[in-house]
């Protein structure tokens, strides 16, 4: 993992990120050039947060998330995997309950899924799993309904 993790994110996640946050803001009435400097904040607090650096933050770990507060969030089947999902402040996970920074974080970093073979196959891997997953599910749902077969 490093700072140019953040340029790996699929496309769609990009877009719907940026739509959520703009229509959230504008609709709250904040003005456009704060939006802008929001937007940028994120991308490269972003960017910054993925670096390899064995920063905490001290104190200031319960108000911002910081490098190794996130690198937990990216481990891979330990104590403080699926967690950590703010992006700025981290008293957002603790007030959720998914906060999670045990110490630096020198574990496995990762999915165990295949994406997609290449660039390509990474791009499509989405819309072929979720359908896959929501088909499995319902079926899955629809077996455990009394009297179904």
């Amino acid at each position: 993992m490093t700072f140019l993790t953040l340029w790996r994110f699929h496309p769609i996640n990009r877009a719907t990120t940026a739509i959520i946050d703009i229509a959230c803001l504008s609709i709250m009435g904040f003005p456009q050039w704060s939006i802008t400097v929001v937007f940028a904040t994120r991308h490269y607090y972003g960017q910054f947060i993925h670096a390899d650096v064995p920063w905490t933050y001290g104190p200031l770990r319960f108000l911002f998330v910081s490098p190794v507060m996130h690198r937990w969030h990216h481990s891979r089947d330990v104590e403080g995997a699926g967690s950590n999902f703010a992006t700025v402040f981290s008293v957002f996970d603790q007030a959720f309950g998914t906060y999670q920074m045990p110490g630096l974080c020198t574990v496995p970093l990762g999915v165990r899924d295949q994406m997609g073979q290449g660039s390509i196959g990474q791009l499509v891997y989405p819309f072929v799993a979720w359908p896959k997953r929501l088909f499995r599910r319902a079926r899955s749902d629809d077996r455990q309904q009394p009297g179904v077969t």
